[in-house]
């Protein structure tokens, strides 16, 4: 065994040796050699004219990092996804002319969107040192530099950036197998994340799985390691004006009571019902909000003929006002943290109020 690993040897180094030769096409200092490379034709550096097999072969990857498994992510808010990829190329829109821009073997080629071997790289006609002066070039129709003729060409601009697109998958059960759900991207640019605003009418389940995939290759992708789960926001409630007994009730009016208990929305409800301009009513308590989040209620006025508007407060700051003669539902965004919440009438009417909740986001 050690004589034949021998003349191996031997044999490489004759062969080194004999090809060590100028390029007479070109007349340049370009050398024929056998040289070393990766060898795996499924291999992203995969190099047709390597002889000698070095170990470098590198493989397209993407990995999945979140949602990754049991992450509990809420209807209607917005999320990360983020992923990791090697072998997809990063660059666009970059000038021809620049050198300091590369792109490399396993990049994709624009005019038949597969990716670059090593041979486009090495065109016999092609071996020049003059600039790049069209635009428009062929990756087969580029300088070579002396220097990394092996895995680097200039960049033209039209030269596409990698994409992927991002798919959601679904099972009815832990055990089960999960199919096609729906697309969340068609085509995202493959910079590591992406800003996921769930629809609100996707349907609750314990057993989602993100794909991630490369855009002109649908083989190469990665998934969420285990199920994540899609839920409806958890909903508290705050006040639900059975009573008001521990909120600070005043009254700017001397006709008329301050906020009093009445028929609400859903069972009852605070009142308040002010007799003239100026003269009105409030309602304050304090609340500790561990993240932001929403507040939502229901208000009304009493007379179609009244005008006068609700007022809400945060820390003494109006930050909504409306009327309505139908009972509806307010929205209105709060940062975490104590703040005090207040409701106020300040003109002729009656106002009705009920049912103040939170929702984090």
């Amino acid at each position: 065994m050690r004589f034949l690993t021998y003349i191996i040897v031997l044999n490489l180094i004759f062969l080194s040796c004999d090809q060590m030769l100028f390029d007479p096409e070109e007349n340049s200092d370009y050398f024929k050699a056998v040289s070393p490379g990766c060898m795996n034709p499924n291999a992203i550096n995969y190099n047709p004219d390597a002889k000698i097999n070095d170990g470098s072969c590198q493989q397209l990857t993407i990995t999945v990092i979140s949602p990754n498994g049991d992450e509990e992510w809420q209807l209607g808010s917005t999320y990360t996804i983020t992923w990791n990829s090697s072998g997809l190329s990063r660059y666009q829109g970059l000038n021809p002319l620049t050198s300091d821009y590369i792109v490399k073997v396993g990049d994709y080629d624009p005019s038949n969107n597969k990716k670059v071997k090593s041979k486009n790289l090495f065109s016999e006609s092609v071996k020049t040192n003059k600039l790049l002066q069209n635009e428009n070039i062929n990756l087969d129709r580029v300088k070579i530099t002396e220097n990394a003729r092996n895995n680097i060409i200039p960049l033209s601009s039209n030269f596409p950036s990698s994409y992927v697109k991002i798919k959601l998958y679904r099972s009815s059960d832990s055990s089960g197998s999960y199919t096609f759900y729906q697309t969340i991207s068609s085509s995202t640019s493959n910079d590591g994340s992406y800003n996921w605003a769930i629809s609100s009418s996707l349907s609750e389940s314990y057993y989602y799985k993100i794909r991630i995939e490369d855009y002109y290759d649908s083989s190469d992708y990665d998934e969420s390691d285990s199920y994540f789960t899609l839920s409806s926001p958890s909903i508290t409630v705050l006040e639900n004006f059975e009573s008001i007994s521990d909120w600070t009730n005043t009254t700017s009016s001397n006709i008329d009571d301050a906020w009093i208990i009445s028929s609400g929305y859903s069972g009852n409800g605070a009142k308040s019902t002010c007799s003239g301009y100026g003269y009105g009513d409030i309602i304050s308590k304090s609340f500790y909000f561990s993240t932001e989040g929403k507040l939502t209620f229901w208000f009304k006025r009493l007379y179609v003929s009244d005008y006068n508007n609700l007022y809400l407060l945060v820390d003494g700051d109006d930050v909504w006002n409306a009327t309505a003669y139908e009972w509806t539902q307010a929205e209105v965004d709060v940062l975490s943290g104590s703040h005090t919440i207040s409701f106020e009438t300040r003109f002729s009417g009656t106002i009705l109020l009920d049912q103040l909740e939170f929702t984090p986001n």
